[in-house]
């Protein structure tokens, strides 16, 4: 949307290399941090995302209760 077109494979330059910087600034380590952190982060959006559908459950007895 912003900044340059994007490139398709077959348009990038032939002399255009990749360098490790990337690699260098983003370890193995940090990528493990940031799996238990997901990790952690789901497991509240499960939780939470059951409480929701235990009170969606709860509010649709009720009317079902109220229109017989």
């Amino acid at each position: 949307m912003f900044g340059r077109e994007a490139q398709y494979p077959s348009e990038v330059p032939e002399h255009y290399q990749f360098d490790d910087s990337f690699e260098d600034d983003y370890t193995n380590e940090e990528v493990a941090i940031d799996i238990e952190r997901h990790d952690k982060i789901m497991k509240i959006v499960y939780k939470n995302v059951e409480k929701l559908h235990a009170r969606t459950r709860e509010r649709l007895s009720k009317k079902e209760q109220q229109s017989l």
